[in-house]
């Protein structure tokens, strides 16, 4: 499983709750989707992009 932050201190909070994380720090703007998932939870990210954004952002997890 891979965890995705743009803020250390959040990911430096999650480390110390969970275990067996890759955990990343990244602006999720910013992944490369060249491998494949079973899902992609997206918790709160979104409502930071405009709408333009949103939907290029799910085009790339999509396809």
């Amino acid at each position: 499983m891979n965890a995705i932050d743009y803020s250390k201190e959040m990911l430096k909070n999650a480390r110390e709750k969970i275990n067996n994380v890759n955990f990343i720090q990244m602006d999720m703007r910013n992944i490369e989707m060249n491998k494949k998932y079973n899902g992609i939870m997206l918790a709160y990210s979104l409502f930071h992009l405009s709408k333009d954004k949103v939907m290029y952002f799910l085009n790339i997890m999509i396809y």
